[in-house]
């Protein structure tokens, strides 16, 4: 009675904690997809043909005349610049030119009455020459007083800092007494002609500019609008890399901090963005339609493991030969090898592959639609079978 209890026991323990037959093997048929090709990456939005104004007067500023976001128009008062010298140096040669004028009128008319005395015979050559020299200098003074007037006159206007053309003051670093330097460059005030005309400045690996060319198109979603999506197109892809290093030194020991700018236009007609805004981008390099494809994951299997599941399941495996493996990689760079499954029978294949999504391959040849791939293996464990064959012994 004991030995049926135990048996029975025994019995239905063993169903309990008996797991299915595993599958060591998975396989995939290969499918027909859209697969793309794009590139992954981030940058900034800026604003199309923004000019920075500054001053070419050294001085301090005196007067703010706009604000930010302001419209303005062209010839509009920016800002007042004081150089210590306001209109002095407009009137001083406003008197110069005076004076030389007076001077012209009377060394003209000296020279009419000299010149009849000359013709009369009454003055000799050598003084004539010398009033005509005085008179030839009269007017060249004249010429010089009207340009150095215009030059004063051209430094004092310039110290008005005024709108070049129409468009919205989009930034305002001058501030009340500030000194602006006609050396440093210093920029006072950003203005926009059209903020509905900006572009996106993308930062692209060095491992991916060889796939990025004018005229492909772009995904943006900025990050405060992540349900906005924006449609552009490349426009420029510079050729001079941009260093990720602070020190601005380039060297081998940082070749993979290397990037490249690509410009993106986009339209701001809603005026949702804004400048300095962080985008992330999605370029759409290529894209095939309804192609032979497959899994990435077929490229990954172990055949130590395969042969081993083979030899568990009683299959034939047929490998390629290294040597053919190596000739044919080296006849296509675009070969690679994958497993198929048929009849008991694990066969390797050489196959030939296209562009990818790092998902899926295009297959351009060696495979049908109707072959079995090996895209995934589990390596027996021997414990499994141990314990189900000490369960069956044990009943």
């Amino acid at each position: 009675m004991l030995i049926v209890i135990g048996a029975a026991a025994l019995y239905w323990f063993g169903l309990a904690n008996r797991q299915p037959t595993p599958t060591y093997i998975k396989t995939e048929l290969p499918t027909i997809k859209t697969i793309k090709h794009t590139i992954s990456t981030s940058g900034i939005l800026e604003l199309q043909d923004v000019m920075h104004i500054g001053s070419i007067q050294a001085g301090m500023v005196q007067d703010l005349c706009v604000t930010e976001n302001q419209r303005v128009k062209k010839g509009q008062l920016l800002a007042i610049i004081y150089t210590g010298k306001s209109d002095t140096d407009v009137e001083a040669n406003q008197h110069a030119l005076e004076r030389a004028q007076k001077e012209l009128t009377y060394q003209k008319a000296y020279f009419e009455r000299q010149k009849a005395l000359y013709q009369a015979g009454q003055l000799a050559k050598d003084a004539y020459e010398k009033v005509v020299k005085k008179y030839a200098e009269a007017v060249e003074d004249v010429a010089i007083a009207k340009a150095q007037l215009r030059k004063s006159a051209l430094e004092y206007e310039s110290t008005f800092i005024r709108a070049p053309s129409d468009g919205i003051v989009v930034g305002v670093f001058a501030t009340k007494g500030m000194v602006a330097n006609d050396i440093s460059n210093i920029t006072l005030f950003d203005l926009a002609q059209d903020i509905t005309k900006m572009k996106a400045t993308l930062d692209i690996d060095e491992s991916e500019i060889g796939h990025v060319k004018v005229g492909e198109t772009v995904s943006l979603t900025p990050n405060c609008y992540p349900d906005l999506h924006i449609t552009g197109t490349v426009t420029n892809v510079s050729f001079t890399p941009k260093s990720n290093n602070p020190t601005g030194l380039s060297s081998a020991a940082d070749s993979s901090a290397q990037n490249y700018k690509a410009t993106v236009e986009v339209d701001n007609g809603a005026m949702l963005l804004r400048p300095s805004m962080i985008v992330n981008a999605t370029i759409l390099v290529k894209k095939v339609r309804k192609v032979l494809s497959l899994n990435g994951m077929a490229f990954t299997v172990n055949p130590i493991i395969l042969k081993k599941i083979a030899q568990k399941l009683h299959y034939t495996i047929k490998p390629i030969p290294l040597p053919q493996r190596q000739q044919l990689r080296k006849a296509n760079q675009s070969t690679r090898f994958v497993w198929t499954l048929a009849n008991d029978q694990l066969l390797q294949k050489a196959i030939v592959v296209g562009m990818t999504d790092n998902m899926y391959w295009e297959v351009l040849s060696g495979l049908d639609a109707t072959d079995m791939v090996v895209v995934d293996t589990e390596e027996p464990n021997e414990m499994d079978a141990f314990y189900q064959q000490w369960f069956r012994g044990a009943l």
